[in-house]
């Protein structure tokens, strides 16, 4: 297995600055997830990581060693990777044995090694009756399964995964996000996936860095970025994010803190390092909002939509004291709401951003 450390990196084509300033430590064994909206970085930095692009700043180094920076450039035949592409990278006039082993055999294992990686790797992600058909033969899921298997025969500490899912249904994506865990496990390799889906990413990665418009804005666990996002782009970005503003913030020092939310007092989550503010953005989700109960002092807001999402409503309330806000919360199958109706709205949970954001 291997760590991998990125320092400083910056590439720019021509005129358009693609990373700036991009530094992380991914753990040996780690899984990491690179989620960013379209344009936001995540391929380039898979691109430099691999070695397919040299960086302009910076250096990237596996187990201590560098294997890219403006001195040095290790090919990427060199650096012990496996990569797992969204178009699957399958040659189509060799067997399912033959991609898996083709590796094996231009390193110049024996036969017979050749032969046992292969069938052990294929048993794992139990294509073992699948060794001697063509792709052409396969569902788009086994074809996946044939390029994770071919990473697990050539043992690589390193495995990068550029959308894997992208060409996938929903239905199956579920089915190979179990299967890129397994192989993760049987591997141990340290994985990279890069990913535009934020439920892929919060669903498999140990941590995930949030990307954006070139450069990583925050990298926790999927737990931090839902519950204490570093950023208005983050907030708004990992779960269906809403951010209000809020003033008069007063921490308590215990990381909560009391401010008027849209005109009503809320108790909230804050940093531990919190002090007063005027004015703070707050990032919430649809969950932390909810019909105030009786005697409960809330928010005047008028029903916008509603959507039934299986089991219950999606609702889009009008804020009365702020117009441009919409606040969107979830309510039972059998709510008598109506789009148009007027609702008193409490939020039982949120985040202040901190300052520095």
């Amino acid at each position: 297995m291997a760590d991998i450390a990125i320092s400083g990196l910056g590439k720019a084509f021509g005129a358009n600055r693609v990373l700036t300033d991009v530094s992380m430590h991914i753990r040996s064994g780690e899984f990491i997830a690179v989620l960013g909206p379209s344009g936001c970085g995540k391929t380039t930095l898979l691109r430099l990581i691999a070695g397919f692009e040299r960086p302009d700043t910076g250096h990237v180094a596996f187990a201590g060693q560098t294997v890219s920076s403006t001195a040095h450039h290790t090919p990427p035949e060199k650096r012990d990777l496996g990569i797992v592409f969204q178009n699957y990278a399958l040659w189509p006039h060799m067997t399912v044995a033959e991609n898996v082993g083709y590796s094996l055999k231009v390193v110049g294992l024996s036969t017979d090694e050749r032969k046992r990686r292969v069938s052990e790797a294929l048993k794992t992600v139990a294509l073992t009756d699948f060794a001697d058909r063509r792709p052409s033969d396969l569902s788009g899921g086994q074809r996946q399964r044939v390029a994770l298997s071919r990473c697990l025969a050539a043992r690589n500490a390193i495995v990068l995964l550029d959308e894997p899912l992208a060409n996938l249904d929903v239905h199956l994506r579920a089915a190979m996000e179990d299967e890129f865990t397994r192989f993760h496990q049987a591997s141990g390799s340290t994985m990279v996936y890069i990913t535009h889906d934020q439920s892929e990413a919060m669903t498999l990665a140990d941590r995930v860095a949030v990307m954006d418009a070139g450069r990583l804005v925050q990298f926790a666990a999927p737990a931090t970025l839902y519950r204490e996002p570093a950023t208005e782009m983050v907030a708004a970005f990992i779960g269906e994010g809403i951010v209000v503003p809020a003033e008069d913030i007063v921490a308590n020092g215990d990381g909560s803190a009391r401010a008027a939310v849209l005109g009503v007092p809320v108790s909230l989550r804050c940093a531990s390092g919190e002090g007063a503010r005027k004015r703070a953005r707050i990032g919430l989700h649809p969950q932390d909002i909810r019909i105030a109960g009786a005697g409960e002092t809330g928010m005047p807001a008028r029903i916008k939509r509603l959507s039934y999402r299986g089991g219950g409503f999606r609702a889009e309330a009008v804020c009365e004291a702020a117009p441009q806000t919409i606040l969107a919360f979830d309510l039972p199958e059998q709510a008598p709401i109506a789009p148009g109706a007027l609702v008193s709205l409490a939020i039982g949970d949120g985040w202040v951003i901190p300052a520095a954001a």
